[in-house]
């Protein structure tokens, strides 16, 4: 039996489904599965989501807000579903999908003839179905994060070791150039904990003058070597060992929920170990961050929305390349993801490719308290549905 309305499905609801194949939170359009949705709990896809999640929303003010899910919405779809699309967002939803909306504001200004002058950017009253998107409306990729405001870092105690309370401005900057170029090891033979942060002093002198003058801040003794920096301590050891190799580093979650002025600090200095730049065709700067490891992908991206920041995300496959002389062959290599920063946090209806794309399927979404959208990525990148 089909239900065409929201009342009968929140009567289902009442009695426990959690799953109920209709319509979604309004009696609005959903979106095709092969998109995954940001929670509290990393990324998922729709069929891994579960009401134990929270997932981020756009408020009407233009703030990143977690909600609680209330209903998991499911079902079949047999047609054309809309997609929206050029090269750094990709939007595939029913023909009966709305969405949150932003318009331009503008205000006269006296000291020129009253000429219209663009001061920012306000979200509409109501949502927009996709079909009846104005050329000049902008869908939020991304808006404002409040976070959590700390002054320090308190390193556990570990043995003989007492907890160390550390500057969070310091320590975020360590965590930073630690998950790009730092790696722990034990060497059981002589009992030794190394932690290394990998730096040629001949390479770039600037680079490796910057981090020698963070590890100083730092309540730990580092050796600073022709090729890089290392610290004999097992308490820091311990601690940084959790955090996984190269294929499986990752930020810890109390880290990615920090206020946004220091996840720009974390930011910073991942890419000045593993990041590159370059002067893009409108002649500003544009910052790319490399990774190999899935989790520290997820992660970066994660805490590139929360500092105000989109990205676009390609996985660069493996290739035969010569290190030294030496012949490393593509299938003894791991492909490597490239994350492009942007600081434009809206995606313009008119900049967007639409077509229709035939579909039969499932399609899904989420009932939500309030402000009806949440965050998803799809082929890389990320919007508000």
């Amino acid at each position: 039996m089909k239900y065409s309305n929201l009342n009968e499905e929140k009567k289902l609801w009442k009695k426990g489904y959690d799953f109920v194949v209709g319509l979604d939170e309004a009696g609005r359009g959903c979106e095709k599965p092969d998109a995954e949705i940001l929670t509290n709990h990393g990324w998922k896809f729709y069929v891994d989501v579960n009401l134990k999640d929270k997932v981020l929303s756009y408020n009407n003010e233009g703030y990143l807000e977690w909600q609680k899910i209330e209903k998991i919405v499911e079902k079949d779809f047999n047609g054309n579903l809309i997609e929206l699309k050029n090269r750094s967002i990709d939007i595939v939803v029913t023909p009966e999908h709305y969405f949150s909306v932003l318009r331009r504001v503008f205000t006269r200004e006296k000291k020129h003839k009253n000429k219209l002058k663009l001061v920012g950017y306000k979200l509409r009253p109501e949502r927009k179905i996709v079909g009846k998107l104005d050329k000049n409306d902008f869908i939020p990729r991304g808006g404002k994060w409040i976070g959590i405001s700390e002054e320090n870092f308190i390193l556990p105690a570990f043995n003989k070791n007492k907890e160390k309370k550390i500057d969070i401005t310091i320590w975020v900057a360590f965590l930073g150039i630690f998950l790009s170029e730092g790696s722990v090891y034990y060497e059981k033979k002589r009992g030794s904990y190394r932690i290394t942060i990998s730096q040629s002093r001949d390479s770039s002198k600037e680079k490796y003058s910057k981090i020698l003058k963070l590890l100083k801040k730092m309540p730990f003794h580092f050796n600073d070597l022709n090729n890089g920096f290392n610290c004999y301590s097992q308490q820091l050891y311990c601690y940084l060992e959790k955090l996984g190799d190269k294929y499986s580093k990752f930020i810890p979650v109390n880290f990615k929920n920090l206020e946004s002025k220091i996840l720009d600090i974390l930011i910073e200095w991942m890419l000045l170990g593993d990041g590159s730049y370059y002067i893009g065709k409108n002649r500003k700067k544009v910052s790319t961050y490399y990774t190999v490891s899935n989790k520290l992908r997820d992660d970066f991206e994660e805490i590139l929305l929360k500092a105000g920041w989109t990205y676009h995300t390609v996985k660069r496959l493996a290739k035969d390349r010569y290190i030294n002389g030496r012949l490393i062959k593509k299938e003894n290599q791991r492909g490597c993801f490239e994350i492009r920063m942007r600081r434009n946090n809206k995606a313009q209806i008119k900049s967007l490719h639409k077509k229709e794309i035939s579909y039969n399927g499932k399609v899904f979404c989420l009932q939500l308290p309030k402000y009806h959208n949440f965050f998803v990525r799809r082929n890389g990148t990320g919007y508000f549905t």
